[in-house]
């Protein structure tokens, strides 16, 4: 049977700081991993405290059920030892306990930590067999109230199957990670109306859009063709900014030149090439352009 240490591995594996793998799971995560979300739990315009962790547990809930599906592998790591009614509500999954070193939550200088070591609690099991809510009340309400706050910051979801982090970190928030952008897309687009205000704009420039620039080959060079070719672009790629990025009348071989464009999407990179690629010839036979070699040249973040 497969040791839970080694799954906990497989993911300080991908979750890499600097270009190698972590040596821990560093804080806060959506600023020291590049690829992150950060969500709003706990409603600040609430008043009341049990309507305010209330809103805290929904909007828990409604990131889990979106991100974990009832099958998905899930590892949960606590940095805490769970408490025996926790352990109770755990009894349905599979448990390692491993001797860890200490870290400090930041990267630095891990130097004066050698030394010292903590026990780290796994538990393993299919999604809907784990007591999320049950572990998100106390981590919510550990700093509301000084008994539980032993679990903020201090309890991670694995999601092995979809190589994602969860990392709920108190009642304010939680953190997403995954190992490249297009994992955590879907997520940027579907809990748009959970993510943190605060970080939203530094995810839009993530999500939202992202330059592409295409080279074109094309018969000729003069403007009506160039029209043409914008506009079948357009067409193709409809709901995009389209912008003429440069213009380059050489000529690769007899009767051919090339024409690089710009634009803006924030679709997947392989949608666009397929949007562009497809029936091409078709769609402009009729203005006798022929366009056998449509390249994507490179994309600015």
């Amino acid at each position: 049977m497969e040791r839970l240490n080694d799954i906990y591995l497989e993911l300080l594996g991908w979750l890499e700081y600097r270009g190698k793998p972590s040596e821990a799971i560093w804080h806060p995560l959506y600023y020291t991993y590049p690829w992150g979300l950060r969500f709003e739990l706990g409603d600040p315009a609430l008043d009341d405290k049990a309507a305010y962790i209330r809103s805290a547990l929904d909007r828990g809930q409604r990131i889990w059920q979106e991100v974990f599906s009832a099958g998905d592998e899930v590892l949960v790591i606590f940095d805490a030892t769970p408490e025996p009614a926790l352990k109770q509500a755990l009894k349905d999954c599979r448990m390692q306990r491993i001797r860890t070193r200490c870290m400090p939550a930041c990267p630095g200088d891990e130097t004066e930590y050698e030394e010292q070591y903590f026990y780290r609690y796994l538990y393993t099991a299919p999604a809907d067999r784990i007591p999320f809510r049950t572990i998100l009340t106390r981590i919510v309400e550990g700093e509301l109230f000084a008994q539980t706050r032993v679990y903020s910051s201090a309890v991670y979801f694995y999601n092995r199957t979809k190589k994602l982090l969860f990392h709920p970190y108190d009642d304010r928030g939680a953190d997403l990670i995954g190992p490249d952008r297009e994992r955590l897309r879907p997520y940027y687009r579907s809990l748009q109306e959970v993510l943190l205000n605060w970080n939203r704009e530094d995810m839009d420039r993530k999500w939202k859009s992202r330059r592409v620039y295409i080279r074109v080959l094309t018969t000729t060079m003069d403007e009506e063709r160039i029209r043409i070719v914008r506009e079948t672009l357009a067409r193709k790629l409809r709901g995009t900014e389209l912008t003429l990025h440069s213009y380059e009348p050489y000529w690769k071989t007899e009767g051919w030149g090339e024409l690089n464009l710009t634009i803006e999407s924030a679709r997947p990179l392989k949608d666009i090439q397929y949007r562009l690629a497809s029936k091409w010839e078709s769609d402009t036979a009729d203005a006798q352009i022929l366009l056998p070699d449509v390249g994507f040249l490179w994309v600015h973040e």
